[in-house]
């Protein structure tokens, strides 16, 4: 009995030694815990404080201040890339699977192109750049020394204006070069934003991407360049809310007649919108070159200066030769004279209609350039203009005739609701070349033109030719036609008004039986066309 006792004591005193020893481990593992806690939610704290400075540009101020820049690249580059944050972009790309860094302090020797050791030069980070790279500039000014030839997949960015691009001291050519030419369908994937280029009017061209397919300009201005600003073709490629002032050709220069601040040839899919142009010595947008397709310029404006190197006859905002399918030309502000003609395409290979749409756009005059030059110099088949505002060509609007040495006239052209003002002539229409066929003017409005506002005749056939619903005021003559009957096939005129014109139709063309615009007072009001809107 005492034996039991006493072991059953023994035991207890067992049972509570262990139960001391299992609170003791559990009160220090709460405590652990509890630490454990604080650290997490310190470190926590402190992460969320550092993306805050990082992304509000505050990071240099409080860590490494040349490590700044790229401390907020890094933080930018973890979010997954659409282009454009606020502009209108098309083109959207994945985050780079690896940023190479390049600043004005950085060293091509000790350097390995991370953020804490960049490299200097942008000819040492394109040298070593791999697929899906993005090659991220600093602020300061980088020299390029010689042409740098881009890969494709491999991306290029700055900060802003306060990154700028220049040629070296001694080089004259072209800045970059992303070329595919040897390949139909092209490459490129790869998006160029965000800095300056600075031509120094001795460089060539600033980027010339030839063959290259879904290839981004972005936020770019180019300056002072002899030939352009970007040349460039391929397929689905776009320039968006880029500046180019005095980036054209300069007089002097080889073949300044095909220069402009953008060229392009060979274009499936091109968009061009949202961007600003200014020169004093050259063209606007321009493709000298056959089959463009699909081809958009949108929100764009095109500012043309008169000057001693500005040639009248090369200076045209917007000049185009063979379009051939879905092209549009909308919403543009022009002061300069465009030209779309047909010059290398076989006529067979264009549809007769929905070749090009070209809407929206005013076209003002500009003294100096546009004097002897029509507002808009058309030689093409199957486009629609509509909706446009043609101001102060004194020369003429329209110049229509047939264009190209494949002996094609123009045709299936539609001119519609369109308004016309304070000009010379507004169309002059089969006067030589190729002849028109198939061409509709109907429901625009023509005011204070001083001459003959259409004049339709010349050396040509002129088949199937409609001009019917038009409003005339204050002009000298309405229409006027000239030339021989045989030249005509089915002509139609009708429904015209002419206000405040001393003649509505002066017919010149003995054997054309023709009439429909009748000389009508002011006072009895003017009627609003059908879908034009002043």
């Amino acid at each position: 009995m005492m034996i039991s006792q006493k072991s059953r004591i023994v035991k207890l005193e067992i049972y509570l030694f262990l139960f001391k020893d299992n609170i003791t481990l559990i009160i220090k593992n709460y405590i652990l815990i509890i630490n454990l806690v604080k650290v997490i939610c310190f470190m926590f704290l402190r992460q969320l404080c550092l993306s805050a400075f990082i992304l509000t540009g505050l990071y240099g101020c409080f860590g490494d201040k040349t490590n700044s820049v790229a401390m907020m690249t890094v933080a930018q580059s973890q979010k997954d890339f659409s282009v454009s944050n606020n502009s209108q972009t098309v083109l959207t790309f994945a985050k780079p699977k690896k940023v190479i860094y390049v600043a004005v302090n950085g060293n091509n020797k000790t350097g390995d192109g991370t953020s804490k050791k960049p490299f200097l030069t942008l000819n040492k980070a394109f040298k070593v750049a791999e697929r899906n790279t993005l090659i991220k500039m600093g602020e300061g000014n980088f020299e390029v020394k010689g042409m740098i030839t881009v890969p494709s997949h491999v991306s290029l960015e700055g900060v802003g204006k306060k990154t700028v691009i220049t040629p070296g001291k001694n080089y004259q050519g072209v800045l970059f070069e992303a070329k595919d030419f040897n390949n139909e369908k092209g490459d490129g994937y790869q998006y160029f934003r965000n800095f300056n280029v600075d031509g120094k009017d001795k460089s060539e061209l600033g980027f010339r991407a030839w063959g290259r397919e879904n290839s981004l300009f972005e936020n770019i201005t180019f300056v002072n360049f002899n030939n352009a600003g970007i040349d460039i073709s391929g397929l689905n490629n776009e320039i968006s809310n880029c500046r180019f002032i005095n980036a054209s050709g300069r007089e002097g220069q080889k073949n300044e007649h095909f220069s402009g601040a953008i060229k392009f040839m060979s274009a499936n899919g091109l968009l061009i919108h949202d961007n600003y142009i200014e020169e004093n010595s050259g063209g606007g947008i321009k493709s000298v070159a056959s089959n463009i397709r699909n081809t958009q310029i949108y929100n764009n404006t095109i500012n043309l200066k008169a000057g001693k190197n500005q040639k009248p006859n090369k200076s045209a905002s917007i000049e185009i030769w063979d379009l051939k399918e879905g092209n549009k030309i909308y919403n543009n502000n022009l002061n300069g004279w465009v030209s779309l003609i047909n010059q290398w395409d076989k006529d067979q290979e264009i549809p007769p209609k929905g070749n090009l749409l070209f809407y929206k756009n005013k076209l003002q005059a500009n003294p100096g350039i546009t004097d002897d030059m029509s507002g808009l110099e058309l030689g093409i088949k199957g486009a629609e203009f509509y909706e446009n505002t043609f101001s102060g060509f004194k020369h003429r609007i329209f110049w229509i005739e047939g264009w190209g040495g494949k002996k094609k006239p123009t045709k299936d052209i539609i001119i519609h609701n369109n308004q016309f003002n304070n000009c010379g002539n507004a169309m002059n229409l089969g006067p030589n070349g190729n002849g028109v066929e198939n061409l509709k003017f109907y429901d625009n409005v023509i005011q204070n033109c001083n001459g003959v506002v259409m004049g339709i005749g010349g050396e040509k056939k002129l088949i199937n030719i409609s001009v019917t619903d038009n409003i005339f005021v204050n002009s000298q003559k309405a229409i006027t036609l000239h030339g021989q009957s045989k030249q005509y096939v089915n002509l139609r005129i009708a429904e015209n008004k002419a206000y405040a014109s001393k003649f509505g139709l002066d017919n010149k063309v003995d054997g054309l039986n023709v009439s429909g615009t009748n000389p009508v007072s002011l006072k009895k009001g003017l009627p609003a066309t059908k879908g034009f809107k002043n």
